[in-house]
């Protein structure tokens, strides 16, 4: 739904996925985009945070998701992509 910009039913999608599998990065990540799509970066970004926190460490995927173009100055996105960008 994400992917066809179907909002409401990707919000739908996204609390089944964190229903069934809460401890997956993928719907954290997810859930990241879908703020970040309504222009939502608080949320995108308490998202990304969590992440994070389940193991999310695809620092390639983070910087060039095309919805995450607007937060690339914000200081708290740049300290996520900076815990996971390879050594």
């Amino acid at each position: 739904a994400l992917r066809f910009n179907e909002l409401q039913g990707a919000a739908h999608f996204i609390l089944l996925y964190k229903l069934i599998d809460p401890e997956n990065t993928e719907n954290a990540y997810l859930s990241a985009v879908f703020y970040a799509r309504q222009n939502n970066s608080k949320e995108a970004i308490v998202c990304l945070k969590e992440a994070l926190k389940l193991g999310f460490k695809d620092y390639q995927r983070l910087i060039y998701e095309k919805d995450f173009v607007s937060m690339l100055q914000n200081t708290e996105f740049i300290g996520i992509a900076e815990k996971i960008k390879p050594q």
